[in-house]
């Protein structure tokens, strides 16, 4: 059975943050209440001192902003969601170490998107006749000495997806190799990146 307690509202996730997440809220919040103070002092300048009242209404909402704005950007890291869909029978989640070096940041090496790509499934056919006879051993030694043994025929299969990054490696491969006609995976799903 899968967990839906994370799931209330469709594919929104909610974000839970550790330490540093709730001094970097906090801190996106006081910018908020500052941008939304500074709006409501120009307004008032601005405008008679009849509709003075109702600017808090409109200035209100501006505190918020910048706080929600974070959040959203966070809980659209797949780190985040993932575990809102684990089994209800799996005790133990290996997740990301929230004090290692970049975590909540812009620049965050784990940082995987919500949004799917285009996914290679399998790469059995990708070797035609009209190859030379130096261009398989070539890109397959070079494959299984950056990525290993396994992985390489997992991807040969299709039982391991290739990222579009992947995809770019493979070409230039066969580009290094003199071979610079278009290569054919055998298909292709959209997928997550991870």
């Amino acid at each position: 059975m899968m967990n839906t307690k994370c799931n209330l509202y469709g594919s929104h996730a909610w974000y839970v943050p550790g330490v540093k997440g709730m001094f970097a809220l906090l801190g996106w919040f006081l910018a908020g209440t500052l941008l939304a103070g500074i709006g409501q002092a120009i307004f008032n300048r601005l405008t008679p001192q009849s509709i003075h009242d109702y600017s808090f209404f409109l200035f209100e909402p501006l505190t918020y902003l910048p706080a929600f704005i974070y959040v959203y950007r966070k809980s659209r890291c797949n780190r985040q969601t993932v575990i809102g869909y684990m089994p209800d029978s799996r005790s133990f989640v290996t997740n990301v170490n929230l004090w290692s070096e970049g975590v909540g940041t812009q620049e965050c090496p784990h940082f995987r998107n919500r949004e799917k790509v285009r996914m290679a499934k399998g790469m059995l056919h990708i070797f035609n006749g009209d190859m030379p006879a130096k261009v398989e051993p070539f890109v397959r030694e070079r494959l299984i000495g950056r990525h290993c043994k396994t992985y390489y025929y997992e991807y040969r299969k299709g039982a391991r997806l290739i990222s579009p990054a992947l995809r770019e490696e493979i070409r230039s491969l066969f580009r290094e190799v003199g071979w610079n006609k278009e290569i054919h995976f055998d298909g292709y799903v959209e997928d997550y990146e991870w």
